[in-house]
């Protein structure tokens, strides 16, 4: 694309470089008309055909066919027209303007308030600081957002500075957005436009009279900061004032262009109409075109306007004069494409403003006709065409001596429909508003200001939004030291309205969800746009909904869910958000008084309950809790505490519970002791709890008593089964714990009749566990007798019948072995270390 705008641009640098900058040589009156004798392309139909091919190739931004079309027609102007010389300008455009930019610079406080108002119902104030504040000039932009520049005089610096605010509420309330000042000279006479489309600028003009220069400067409308400025000498216009101001004009194409037109003194002639366009307005590189002297004589009031590919230029000789218009020859303004001029109004003629439709071929220039010369015997005339100029009607708005001067007209060129040329004027002390499409006959005239006297007749502004609603500004005189800037505008508002409130139930309970309404009605005299209403308790929002678009006097019922969280009276409020174009928002909420009814958590322990519901004495068991909240609110998490004859065994979490909501927690534990108990569960009280005397459940609980018992399975055995004298031989038992309880350590004995002959520790054993335990022993003398087998009682042990065996054992020797010892050596440990006597015999 941007290959596509430097190729655009180059199309009119080869029209500038290729046709020169002639400002048309020596003009001839042909009777009412005013034509150049040096137009060559007036009649050239094959360069009427390129302009129509660039400007299809401009909207659709093919690049490759516009290089080519661009070299094709240049090609053709060189072969053509070889003669055409170009007239250098005196004076030319240099990059830079004189004075500074300054970001959120002094805010001038207004010494009125705005008014929100309907239908020219009240004036606004664009500034109103004490100080001087006059000239102004409004634009806009497809946001809807407004601009108004205007000289001001500031203390500071004593001199006047450009000042421009913005206002986003259709001139409601206005803010500062630039100022432009100089330390040394005057800033007079702005002009500003909106341009938009490949980029969206804002473009001011305006003198700086001391010195000679005009300024010209575009500021990104998104990025203020980002800007340019050029400046050119403009010799002193003869007589200051409104008169001289400069004007400028944008297209509206996509990539559009600056055109500008100012008055400067000629010795030798008068006040000579000089013209230029700047072709690429976001290009600080970029430099207006050399400027071309359009009209001469005693020039005062110049106005430029451009439309359905048309730029026509309207300027005043002498004061009051006739009227000249200036239409140029392609349709965006070559400087040296050539132009005509015409002479439109023979005299009598003051302050000419021009306005081109942007959809057929109509035009209306505006002005005010001194009749028979006699400046203080003023109406409004305007001229129409509906062919471009071939044919006009001219009439007046006013009757003699209506007192009615200077007028302002705009055509509204983002809409088709309605009546979209717009005119506001001075008349006796009132700004006076009309607006037409047929421009024969004049609508809806009504009175814009509200006072009677001070309005200044010097500067009026007109606008007009996207929906065909006029606005003006104008300056307003409190004293001759004081002037303000003042606005209005007939816009058709939507008015929003909640009319009504209310909640389902009436009073709703506390964490209790339910039904919020709020009834909306637009009493404006406009469609509004989709919206939110939203809704507060206590100034907190709490919820919202979506609002349709509503036409004039439709209402409609919104509503949401909500589940309160506090509870008490409070304030419960429903506001809508103001749409685009609302200007009376004090009818935007609505408010009541409302109870939330208390709500608490109300936790119980409901229900204890033990698995096996008779533990046994070290028996692991399960004790459950059942927990509920009895009350009407949710409840936090918290704890169960569980306790056996008093003493904390631990606890567990519980989550939230909604009401009615019960929650099971267990715990395991393991009596270590037989008989009677009390278990009770403990739920701990939650935050806003106020019932706490269900906190806590007790149960009794028998645990039953355990025993171990230990019995002896079998007989006891040895091995070998028959020893011999003297030799050793082991003794075996097994012993099972056929109990219910743990046994603890004890002793297993082994008797030959009634003597012990050997012993072993026995360990723990568990219910039904068994254990299999030997010991070994000798007997020295052969012997029958019976082996039995004891295990002692344990702690706890009740039954001992099973707690010995015994069966019939024989020990007997050879006598061929039986040798007497050679030496005997009695050890006081043998053979039995609990009898300290032994009789040892020999044989």
């Amino acid at each position: 694309m941007e290959r596509i705008i430097k190729l655009t641009i180059l199309v009119f640098l080869v029209l500038g470089i290729c046709l020169g900058s002639d400002n048309g040589g020596d003009l001839e009156y042909l009777g009412s008309k005013k034509l150049l004798s040096k137009n060559p392309f007036k009649n050239d139909t094959v360069l009427k055909k390129f302009e129509e091919e660039i400007k299809r190739i401009k909207q659709e931004g093919s690049y490759q066919e516009l290089r080519e079309k661009v070299k094709e027609m240049e090609q053709y102007i060189k072969t053509k027209y070889p003669e055409i010389q170009c007239r250098k300008s005196e004076y030319k455009w240099k990059k830079g303007g004189i004075g500074e930019i300054i970001i959120d610079g002094e805010e001038a406080t207004d010494s009125n308030t705005s008014a929100k108002s309907l239908r020219w119902s009240g004036d606004k104030v664009i500034a109103g600081s004490g100080r001087m504040e006059r000239a102004v000039s409004i634009a806009r932009d497809s946001n809807g957002r407004l601009y108004a520049a205007f000289e001001e005089f500031h203390t500071t610096y004593n001199h006047y500075i450009i000042r421009i605010r913005v206002s986003s509420d259709n001139g409601d309330t206005w803010s500062n957005w630039y100022y432009i000042y100089s330390e040394h000279y005057d800033l007079l006479y702005p002009d500003i436009e909106v341009g938009e489309g490949q980029y969206d600028r804002l473009v001011l003009s305006f003198y700086i009279s001391d010195i000679k220069l005009l300024n010209l400067w575009t500021f990104d409308l998104d990025n203020p900061s980002n800007n340019c400025s050029w400046c050119i000498e403009a010799r002193d216009p003869l007589g200051a004032g409104e008169n001289i101001r400069p004007r400028i004009a944008m297209d509206y194409c996509n990539q559009w262009y600056v055109y500008i037109v100012w008055i400067e003194e000629d010795i030798s002639s008068g006040d000579d109409v000089y013209y230029s366009r700047l072709m690429f307005p976001c290009d600080c590189n970029a430099t207006p075109s050399d400027p071309i002297c359009i009209g001469e004589g005693v020039v005062n009031n110049v106005d430029i306007s451009w439309g359905n590919y048309r730029l026509w230029v309207v300027y005043q000789v002498g004061w009051p004069g006739p009227v000249y218009l200036v239409k140029f020859n392609t349709m965006f303004g070559s400087p040296t494409g050539g132009y005509t001029s015409e002479l439109l109004f023979s005299a009598y003629c003051l302050w000419p403003r021009i306005a081109l439709s942007n959809h057929d071929n109509k035009a209306c220039v505006l002005y005010t006709r001194a009749v028979d010369g006699d400046e203080n015997n003023t109406n409004l005339g305007f001229a129409r065409t509906e062919d471009s100029g071939e044919n006009w009607e001219f009439r007046w708005f006013n009757d003699p001596n209506t007192n009615a001067r200077l007028g302002d007209i705009y055509y509204m060129p983002y809409s088709s429909d309605g009546n979209n040329f717009h005119v506001a004027y001075w008349e006796d002390g009132y700004i006076k508003y009309m607006n037409t499409d047929d421009l024969y006959y004049w609508y809806n005239c009504s009175t814009v200001s509200d006072n009677s006297s001070n309005s200044d007749e010097d500067y009026v502004s007109v606008l007009a939004n996207r929906e065909n609603e006029g606005m003006v500004a104008w300056v307003y005189r409190y004293s001759s030291t004081d002037y303000d800037i003042h606005f209005d505008n007939n816009f058709a508002y939507p008015d929003l309205k909640v009319v009504d409130i209310w909640t389902n139930p009436s009073s709703p309970k506390e964490g209790e969800s339910c039904y919020l309404y709020a009834k909306v009605k637009n009493i404006g005299d406009e469609v509004s746009p989709e919206t939110k209403v939203k809704w507060y308790f206590e100034g907190e929002e709490i919820s919202y909904d979506w609002v349709s678009s509503l036409n004039p006097g439709e209402e409609e019922t919104y509503f949401d869910s909500y589940t309160f969280q506090v509870c008490g009276n409070g304030a419960f409020e429903a506001c809508i958000e103001s749409v685009g174009g609302e200007v009376n928002t004090d009818n935007n909420c609505r408010s009541e008084d409302l109870t939330v009814i208390c709500t608490h958590p109300d936790l119980a322990v409901v229900d204890i309950s033990v698995s096996p519901p008779s533990p046994k004495e070290g028996e692991s068991c399960t004790i459950c809790a059942k927990v509920r909240n009895v009350g009407d609110k949710i409840s936090s998490s918290t704890k169960v505490k569980w306790y056996v004859n008093g003493a904390n065994i631990g606890e567990e979490d519980v989550s939230s519970l909604d009401p009615g909501q019960e929650e099971t927690v267990c715990k395991t534990y393991t009596f270590s002791a037989c008989g009677n108990f009390t278990i009770k569960v403990c739920v701990e009280s939650v935050s806003d709890e106020v019932n706490t005397d269900n906190n806590c459940r007790s149960e009794d609980l028998t645990v039953v008593c355990t025993h171990p018992d230990l019995a002896v399975e079998k007989p006891p055995e040895m091995s070998p089964s028959h020893p011999d004298v003297g030799e050793r031989f082991t003794v075996y038992a097994v012993i099972k714990n056929i109990g219910d309880k743990e046994s603890t350590p004890t002793t297993v004995k082994w008797f030959l009749d009634e003597d012990m002959i050997a012993t072993v520790e026995l360990g723990v054993l568990s219910p039904e566990e068994s254990k299999e335990v030997g010991a070994d022993a000798v007997l020295n003398e052969s012997r029958k007798g019976k082996l039995k087998v004891i295990v002692d009682p344990v702690d706890g042990e009740i039954n001992t019948d099973n707690n010995s065996k015994d069966t019939l054992i024989e020990v007997s020797i050879d006598e061929e072995d039986i040798v007497a010892p050679d030496e005997t050596t009695l050890y006081s440990n043998y053979p039995n270390p609990f009898n300290t006597s032994t009789l040892i015999k020999y044989y």
